[in-house]
């Protein structure tokens, strides 16, 4: 493993010992903005000793990766949770590391929980933290920090940051809201290069907030509220610290095509040197230009996500993206030479019909037939990626009140369109396990007890419970 950190961070003598925990693999978390948002935060303070431990599910006891310390060694814990499947492992981490699950019989250290989990597990989150941070980390590690510095025990610190915007004590009612940093007091972004992460020695940088589009089945447009763009001025800047360390930026955000000046980062930063990624997109705005950029940075490779074929599902979810669009822009693709084509499908939608699968079989097999038109002249026939996964109805989305559809119907579904789809050639066909989605369900719409979350997190691996 190789590391290079972006910042310096001059520290004098430490007062305090801080763990950033993901509570997942090193891989995810490193790849993770949000803990890496946390980090920063927290190891900007000079009297602040900050390092990172992540779940290890081999390991005996979590220790962090700068010192070995473990987590009981620390006087203040953030955990980063991003997913609902995290928080078992969450639990077993306190377990393994001897320190008391329930904040009423802990003294220390002090453990916030946050992440975007905040916003519909929260419950959860508070069965073992102090308290819980639903928001931005420039607007709340700071003050969390200094309430730890006043405080003289633990009930002295819950009273400093019982009256911080967006920090939920235990003892509180749960969170309702997130609270944003409107102002990109400072924009999260890759602090720390790895070589051993989904995007090996790619600093990322997120130039947007929420979604535009609202789709029915997302939650990041009702969790973080009104769309917001990073001016390009600030993007640009950042992508200054990676000069001379890497030549590779991945741009993150729900819909990197939102960016009102979109072409235009794109275009600069290619003209800087950089060679790009996007987290995702939408094609609908894309021009022929455009559409040529996007290919070329990403490798050859071009990204679709329909969700559904059917009109009437296509209504529902309110994503009706024409299907002679998709096709147009795949042809067009296919003539720039691309090599790889991902497509991303839902499942389980209300009402979905065998009829309605049977629509995406169609597309993609229309996909395969529009993917050879340029065969002759670069020589390779491009691959189809096709990930399929059920609709997981979460708090705060139009499926909130719709039941997830039954794990064996789902588990039917898949198998009928994976055998269809790879009979194709060069078809792949990935997905999320239909029971790790009735998990995601069911702990994301509070179904579960604690304790049955507590039992979870004794398994060996909560992906395939």
């Amino acid at each position: 493993m190789t590391e290079r950190f972006i910042h310096r961070y001059p520290k004098s003598r430490s007062r305090l010992k801080v763990a950033v925990v993901f509570p997942n693999k090193y891989r995810l978390g490193m790849s993770n903005l949000g803990f890496h948002s946390v980090y920063h935060e927290a190891q900007s303070f000079p009297d602040v000793m900050c390092e990172r431990v992540f779940f290890d599910q081999a390991a005996k006891t979590p220790v962090s990766v700068e010192s070995g310390y473990g987590l009981g060694d620390f006087d203040l814990i953030f955990i980063s949770v991003s997913f609902e499947t995290d928080i078992p492992n969450c639990i077993a981490m306190l377990e393994r590391a001897g320190i008391p699950i329930s904040p009423n019989n802990r003294k220390s250290p002090y453990i916030i929980a946050g992440g975007i989990a905040a916003v519909f597990a929260s419950r959860y989150l508070m069965g073992f933290s102090d308290a819980v941070a639903c928001g931005d980390a420039p607007l709340l590690i700071a003050p969390i920090i200094e309430a730890v510095f006043g405080s003289e025990n633990k009930d002295s610190f819950l009273t400093g940051i019982s009256g911080i915007d967006g920090v939920y004590p235990y003892t509180s009612e749960v969170p309702v809201s997130y609270r944003r940093d409107t102002e990109w007091k400072n924009p999260a972004h890759t602090v720390i290069l790895s070589n051993e992460t989904d995007f090996a020695d790619r600093g990322l940088i997120e130039i947007s907030r929420s979604c535009k589009y609202k789709c029915a089945f997302c939650l990041v447009s009702r969790a973080y509220g009104e769309y917001d763009a990073l001016p390009v001025a600030r993007i640009l800047g950042i992508a200054d610290y990676y000069r001379g360390l890497t030549d590779r930026l991945g741009m993150v955000a729900a819909t990197s095509t939102n960016h009102p000046d979109f072409g235009r980062i794109v275009e600069e930063l290619n003209r800087s040197g950089f060679q790009l990624s996007f987290s995702a997109f939408r094609i609908e705005p894309l021009d022929d230009a455009l559409l040529k950029a996007i290919i070329d940075n990403e490798n050859k490779t071009l990204t679709v996500a329909p969700e559904t074929v059917s009109p009437r599902l296509k209504k529902l979810i309110h994503k009706e993206i024409p299907e002679s669009l998709i096709l147009d822009k795949i042809r067009t693709a296919c003539m720039y030479g691309i090599k790889r084509l991902k497509l991303y499908f839902l499942i389980g939608l209300p009402g979905e019909t065998t009829e309605d699968l049977d629509g995406i079989i169609r597309l993609v097999t229309e996909i395969r037939e529009v993917s050879t038109v340029n065969v002759k002249a670069t020589g390779y026939l491009p691959e189809i990626i096709v990930d399929i996964n059920p609709l997981v109805p979460k708090p705060l989305t139009e499926f909130q009140d719709v039941p997830i559809e039954d794990e064996k119907s789902l588990r039917k579904k898949m198998v009928y369109l994976k055998n269809r789809l790879r009979s194709l050639g060069r078809v792949f066909v990935y997905g999320e396990s239909p029971r790790n989605s009735h998990l995601q369900y069911r702990i994301s719409q509070g179904l579960m007890d604690f304790e049955e979350i507590v039992r979870l997190s004794k398994r060996a691996d909560t992906a395939d419970i």
